[in-house]
C-alpha cells in the first residue's frame, strides 16, 4: 500500500547549539526510509551503525520514541512514532530529550550545570518540536 503525501516521514539532522554536537531525527520512518534518507545525507559510518546495532529497532518496537547513541563512532539518533500533535507525543519527546540532554552534558562536561542543562533541554525540546510541525504544515500544503 503506497503511503499518502501526509504520512511521509519526518527525517532530519538536529544541531545542538551552541555545543557542536547534532543528530538523526527520524519520525513516522521505517527502517528502510531511514537508510534511504540516511546514503544521501549522513557518514556511511551512521548508516553501518543504524544497520548493525539491532537494539535500537528492536527497542522502538515496544515504546513511543527512543534516542541511541555511540561514542565510540561519534553517531546519535532520536526515532519517533508518527508525528502527532497531542499530549502523548510531547510527553515523549520530552521523556527523550532528557537523554539526549545527559548525552550532550556529559560529553561537553557540564552534567552539574543543572540551569544549563535545564535552558539546553528546553532549547532542544523547542527546535524539534518546531521542526516536526513545520515538517507536518509542509506536507500537508503540498
Amino acid at each position: 500500500m503506497k503511503k499518502n503525501r501526509k504520512d511521509k516521514p519526518i527525517i532530519f539532522v538536529q544541531k545542538c547549539v551552541p555545543y557542536g554536537d547534532e543528530f538523526l531525527v527520524a519520525a513516522g520512518a521505517t527502517e528502510e526510509e531511514v537508510y534511504k534518507w540516511g546514503r544521501k545525507h549522513l557518514r556511511k559510518k551512521m548508516i553501518d551503525w543504524l544497520k548493525t546495532d539491532r537494539r535500537i529497532w528492536e527497542i522502538f518496537k515496544t515504546s513511543n520514541g527512543v534516542f541511541a547513541w555511540d561514542d565510540k563512532i561519534g553517531v546519535a539518533f532520536l526515532l519517533l512514532r508518527p508525528y502527532r500533535n497531542d499530549w502523548e507525543y510531547w510527553d515523549t519527546l520530552i521523556h527523550e530529550t532528557a537523554h539526549i540532554i545527559q548525552w550532550e552534558s556529559d560529553k561537553k562536561l557540564f552534567a552539574d550545570e543543572y540551569e544549563a542543562r535545564a535552558y539546553f533541554q528546553e532549547n532542544i525540546f523547542r527546535e524539534i518540536r518546531r521542526a516536526l510541525e513545520d515538517n507536518k504544515k509542509a506536507k500537508n500544503e503540498n
